[in-house]
């Protein structure tokens, strides 16, 4: 595993350009018997966490993320599901979970703003603070299966491992 001062030097230039488009931090290889203590982590870190798509059905107003649909986001027979909600109590952050029935794993997917959750760029003290604190959260989801790789992206990209020598993404 590596720190956060590791990541730093790699992932700055793909967190601080601040051209307004989501960053992505991929989870992959969950088992699926541990996606409620996936969600259990997620709930932990993300304050009033909505289901805002269920089953690939998306909602015109979010739904609440109680024992009763937290247990139909353990359906696999779907391609994905998100959770919404706000990270240190102000930043957007959504939670993507992709199922894979096939080989009983999904990926999760934090996609937030880098232009909401880093101070100014000029700061580079208070900016490493926030980007340790957000590895430490991935991390948290991470340990239900340490061996699991982790990916950064700039960009929406629809599976990173498959532009893994590419600028835009870094993976650990």
């Amino acid at each position: 595993m590596k720190s956060a001062l590791e990541l730093w030097p790699a992932a700055k230039p793909l967190m601080l350009p601040y051209e307004g488009g989501a960053s992505q931090i991929h989870i992959f290889d969950l088992p699926h018997q541990l996606l409620q203590q996936a969600l259990d982590t997620f709930s932990e870190h993300v304050h009033e966490p909505k289901i805002s798509t269920l089953n690939g059905y998306t909602f015109e107003d979010s739904i609440g993320f109680s024992d009763e649909n937290r247990s139909k986001l353990a359906i696999q027979d779907t391609p994905h599901h998100v959770i919404a909600g706000q990270w240190r109590g102000k930043f957007d952050m959504s939670l993507w979970l992709i199922m894979d029935k096939q080989s009983n794993k999904f990926d999760a997917e934090l996609v937030f703003w880098a232009d909401q959750l880093f101070p100014q760029p000029k700061d580079e003290g208070a900016c490493i603070d926030v980007f340790s604190s957000l590895i430490l959260f991935v991390e948290g989801l991470r340990s239900i299966n340490p061996e699991g790789e982790c990916a950064l992206t700039m960009s929406e990209v629809a599976d990173p491992r498959d532009e893994r020598d590419e600028w835009h993404t870094l993976f650990w």
